[in-house]
């Protein structure tokens, strides 16, 4: 989603609700016609991760969110410095319209590639 919101010039991501269903998060997340749709978090008791303390456990949504963030960080960067069109173009390689979003891992591992050569290329940073 972050990489739609920068071709997109979106000022902010709303999520409803990311722990509604915390309580059965482990057993059961389908609501609203998606499976874990805004589900971040598992509740971590000792009995289901050991140790003494209940925490929270990050979903590898919450994770993919956290990179998609950094990503439109460093896609801001690049419109900073000057580059947007440079920035512009990777994104929109990767995702060309909001409703065209299945991307394999490659894929988007290939475009973070392309983003991070051109930062480096803004800062004389080393070649990834």
């Amino acid at each position: 989603m972050p990489w739609i919101a920068f071709t997109h010039r979106m000022q902010g991501l709303f999520y409803y609700d990311t722990v509604q269903l915390l309580a059965t998060a482990w057993e059961d997340q389908y609501r609203y016609t998606g499976n874990g749709e805004g589900t971040f978090f598992y509740p971590g008791t000792p009995d289901r991760i050991g140790g003494q303390t209940t925490i929270p456990v990050e979903s590898i949504r919450l994770k993919f969110l956290r990179d998609g963030f950094e990503d439109f960080e460093y896609l801001e960067f690049a419109r900073a410095h000057g580059r947007e069109a440079d920035a512009m173009q990777i994104a929109r390689a990767l995702f060309p319209a909001p409703y065209d979003t299945s991307r394999t891992d490659e894929e988007v591992q290939t475009a973070r590639l392309a983003l991070a050569r051109l930062v480096a290329e803004i800062t004389g940073g080393p070649r990834p």
